[in-house]
């Protein structure tokens, strides 16, 4: 057979006595030496960050996401940069880590900040407080700051350093000690399943400082409910000043059940203009009126995990256990009386999935919309599963977050302010921090020995600002001395403890 002629790009096959494109290794040829160490490079890069430094060509439909993602790039030969985002991953890198003693089971099933105001010797204070749930369905207030140190008879808690761990024998003073006492802590019928904080927004206000300034004191606390009975919808209300008298108050008083349910309650929500209140049930999804108590039922076929309203507070997002994310309108509902509660299910509208559902692989344990540009919703499912969603095209993911480790527990994401970045405990007890726009594992480390399942950043704390703020914004959010030098807070809730987070 004569010699055939040599094409680039193609090679030629003598038995079949034609051409091929050349469009990856020949099979059964041998892989060169560089090969085998890109090969080897990248999987060490898969390892440490989460993401292969592999480049590929990208689909015009990716390169249009990728532009929607990612804003303002900084091109230098073949990289892109962007320096804000750099700055931002550096500061989400570097955290510091604190637990405080003897809070264990104090909040393995939910924490939230609020600012309250407390009764002090000198007069009202303005302060921070946590509240904070646990699988024992003790619900409990803790003071952050000075203001506690007036309570009667009460605890205080010490920081201590767990991250770095280098310095995990050390006590900073420049953390603040949370205080806390027997009379503001309340046990509740059974398990607390969620703590959500109550608001009342306008729906086009998304500002840090408008937040702040709507945000109610005021907390709703769900029950999960036992063999003996349901779950339930209760309202801890904060707009009275908290006494520094034990003997005269008491948390069970500042406490009321508005829905009292013969169901399973996985989860809850508040709109945005604090008047509704949607629970994720064992048999759908139901919104309860929080002023009337009237509701609307919406059965799914299926238990809601997890569910989050949009900013308007027509739209909730209900992630079912069958993996199915499902926008349901509250607008198209049936009310009825609390007192009617034997016609839950002939009088609940049957919701349908349609073309603008999504699924994830298992079922959904947490949803989170972001408030800056609602277009995007995160989802977690119990399968180590995280994935943004496009809301305009629900069907199919814009992003996926790898190094996630879940198998059945209900972890909860968490979103920063600024919304650059989320975090989520694993069960191999590791806390990982990802870049929302890029994907990238910024942080993954086991500090707690113990399951991070709750998650609350500080509303006081915004990762892409600067620390330099007037006066009237420090007092509108109650940033104290101690909260200055942190670019970030957050506050992790386990069954080991209280954990405090706080970027550099």
């Amino acid at each position: 057979m004569a010699p055939q002629m040599y094409l680039p790009g193609f090679y030629f096959d003598p038995e079949k006595n034609r051409y091929f494109p050349v469009k990856g290794p020949i099979p059964g040829s041998k892989r060169t030496a560089s090969a085998s160490r890109d090969s080897v490079s990248d999987q060490k890069d898969h390892d440490q960050t989460g993401v292969t430094g592999r480049r590929t060509k990208l689909k015009a439909s990716e390169l249009l996401q990728l532009r929607e993602l990612n804003g303002r790039n900084v091109t230098s030969g073949n990289l892109r940069y962007d320096f804000i985002q750099d700055y931002q991953k550096f500061k989400a890198s570097n955290p510091l880590v604190w637990i405080y003693h003897r809070t264990a089971n104090a909040a393995g099933t939910g924490v939230e900040q609020l600012h309250g105001v407390v009764q002090t010797p000198t007069g009202l204070e303005r302060s921070s407080l946590l509240v904070a749930g646990s699988m024992s369905g003790c619900a409990r207030i803790y003071v952050v700051g000075d203001a506690g140190r007036h309570l009667d008879n009460g605890d205080e808690y010490m920081p201590k350093t767990v991250w770095p761990q280098n310095n995990h024998d050390k006590i900073n003073t420049n953390i603040a000690r949370i205080w806390s006492s027997t009379g503001l802590s309340t046990l509740l019928d059974s398990s607390i399943s969620s703590v959500r904080p109550m608001y009342k927004q306008p729906a086009d206000s998304l500002d840090d400082v408008t937040y702040s300034k709507h945000l109610l004191h005021e907390n709703m606390v769900t029950t999960l409910g036992s063999g003996q009975g349901g779950g339930s919808v209760n309202i801890m209300n904060l707009n009275i000043p908290l006494e520094i008298d034990s003997s005269t108050f008491r948390l069970q008083r500042r406490m009321r059940t508005i829905f009292p349910t013969k169901f399973t309650i996985w989860t809850a929500d508040c709109s945005s203009n604090g008047r509704n209140a949607a629970i994720g049930t064992n048999v759908g999804a139901a919104l309860v009126d929080i002023e009337t108590g009237k509701m609307s039922s919406h059965r799914l076929k299926s238990d809601v995990f997890s569910l989050q309203f949009d900013q308007s507070g027509n739209i909730v997002f209900c992630g079912l256990r069958k993996g199915a994310i499902l926008p349901v309108d509250v607008r198209v509902r049936h009310f009825r009386s609390l007192r009617n509660y034997a016609g839950y299910r002939s009088m609940s509208n049957e919701v349908q999935e349609d073309s603008n559902s999504s699924s994830m692989p298992s079922a959904i344990c947490s949803l989170a919309i972001l408030k800056s540009d609602e277009k995007y919703l995160l989802g977690s499912s119990m399968d180590g599963c995280i994935q943004l969603f496009d809301l305009r095209l629900l069907r199919r993911p814009v992003q996926s977050y790898k190094g996630h480790v879940n198998s059945h527990s209900h972890l909860q994401l968490g979103v920063d302010p600024s919304e650059s970045f989320f975090m989520s405990g694993g069960e191999d007890h590791f806390l990982r921090i990802w870049s929302i726009k890029t994907g990238e594992l910024l942080f993954a480390k086991n500090f707690a020995n113990a399951t991070l399942n709750s998650i609350c950043w500080s509303q006081t704390g915004n990762i892409s600002k600067d620390m330099q703020q007037s006066s009237e914004e420090t007092v509108r959010h109650h940033e104290s001395k101690w909260e200055l030098d942190q670019s970030w807070r957050a506050w992790l809730g386990s069954h080991k403890g209280l954990f405090y987070m706080h970027g550099i």
